[in-house]
């Protein structure tokens, strides 16, 4: 196993920012380690020089390392009181704010893909069938491999619990292969997924809505402000962002916002001095 000479946090970023473009300097401190210590317990490693060792001789720990910074855990309808405001309230407000073109949803930090297909699901079972056609789902995140098992579609049942068995029968049908549920290809095929890191150039315009949650609780204020400026210049004026409950906005990207609803975290990107298009 090589020496590691120099400050093996050091080390453990540089090898990590080139492999994956992603800069240690983003997280605050105490998450940063909590996903260190818990990818050293799992390859044996009693310190960090000791796994920055491991990491510069095993190339794919790199990987699963970034793995344990999405945290890619979530599940169809998490967080219900989020998605009854989205049905009743945000999406058929939208479809009045913007009556042609395409309704872009994005779900940005989507992991395996169970945010953007309830998105998905949630969309369909609202709007007027008129509307379904114009619906585009978009789901980008960090960890390739979660987006590979976004773009399957396939879950373990345990994920869809909060959806009623109708729609669990509508949406959902199972895969012989491995006996969980796959995602409908009436669905699936709707949903588009690509690697992007929300501090990079915003990849997308004209997003009608944008569901970021659970992403920014990890990183420094100063990149959280980064990110939500990013998002309110893909958003629309009128277009509306979701946080996570224990996320706000924060700094100058409140200059962005009306608040929908405060304790679900729901604010409507306002139209600003200058943009031509405001609903």
């Amino acid at each position: 196993m090589p020496s590691i000479s120099i400050d093996p946090l050091a080390e453990i970023a540089r090898h990590v920012e080139e492999r994956h473009g992603i800069d240690f300097g983003r997280y605050k401190p105490r998450c940063l380690m909590r996903r260190l210590n818990v990818r050293m317990r799992a390859v044996g490693a009693d310190d960090l020089e000791a796994y920055a060792a491991y990491l510069v001789s095993h190339h794919e720990e790199a990987d699963r390392l970034v793995e344990a910074l999405a945290i890619n855990f979530s599940f169809f309808y998490r967080d219900r009181g989020l998605f009854r405001i989205l049905g009743e309230q945000v999406l058929p407000d939208l479809v009045r704010r913007f009556p042609t073109g395409p309704l872009r949803i994005w779900s940005a930090g989507c992991a395996a893909g169970e945010e953007i297909y309830s998105l998905g699901i949630l969309a369909l079972e609202t709007l007027a069938e008129r509307d379904h056609g114009r619906l585009v789902l978009i789901g980008t995140d960090i960890d390739p491999p979660a987006l590979e098992e976004a773009r399957e579609g396939i879950y373990n049942r345990s994920k869809v619990t909060s959806l009623d068995n109708p729609l669990i029968e509508q949406y959902f049908h199972p895969d012989a292969a491995s006996g969980m549920l796959r995602v409908r290809d009436a669905l699936r095929t709707r949903a588009q997924f690509r690697r992007a890191d929300l501090l990079g150039p915003t990849p997308y315009r004209g997003v009608s809505l944008i569901c970021c949650r659970n992403v920014m609780i990890y990183l420094q204020p100063q990149h959280q402000e980064r990110i939500l400026e990013h998002l309110a210049s893909a958003l629309r004026p009128g277009g509306v962002l979701a946080l996570g409950r224990v996320e706000r906005l924060t700094g100058d990207s409140r200059r962005w916002f009306d608040t929908v609803d405060a304790a679900e975290r729901v604010y409507r990107r306002k139209c600003m001095a200058g943009e031509s298009q405001c609903s």
